[in-house]
């Protein structure tokens, strides 16, 4: 019987607004701005394409090497994989990932291994 008091004093409007201040909530939730960590160390901008734009290593291995759909984590608890295993799979390729040979040099694969080493977790 509590519920029908409510209801007779809720006014028609009252659930447009109800649904809205909803509604507002979940979207601005779901709207955080996520940050780049060390964005101005020379691996992470190789990384997120600032420094070249054929090399997008985040579209498939996320902002902070977390890993995606479409490509594996590159840090467990802070670590990378091994320095050449991660260089050789860079430099020629492994599975679904295109070799980069002709477009990174050692040296930039280095950074990024330094960054993503850097990235707290």
């Amino acid at each position: 019987m509590a519920s029908e008091s409510v209801k007779k004093r809720m006014r028609p409007n009252d659930h447009f607004y109800i649904f809205s201040v909803i509604f507002l909530g979940i979207l601005l939730g779901g709207c955080e701005k996520k940050t780049i960590p060390l964005i101005s160390h020379p691996g992470a901008q190789i990384f997120h394409a600032m420094k070249r734009t054929d090399v997008r290593c985040y579209r498939c291995h996320g902002d902070r090497g977390e890993g995606t759909h479409r490509g594996p984590s590159l840090v467990r608890g802070g670590k990378t994989i091994p320095d050449d295993l991660f260089i050789s799979t860079v430099l020629d390729g492994r599975g679904n990932m295109p070799p980069f040979r002709s477009v990174l040099a050692e040296e930039d694969i280095r950074q990024i291994i330094d960054w993503l080493g850097q990235i707290p977790p």
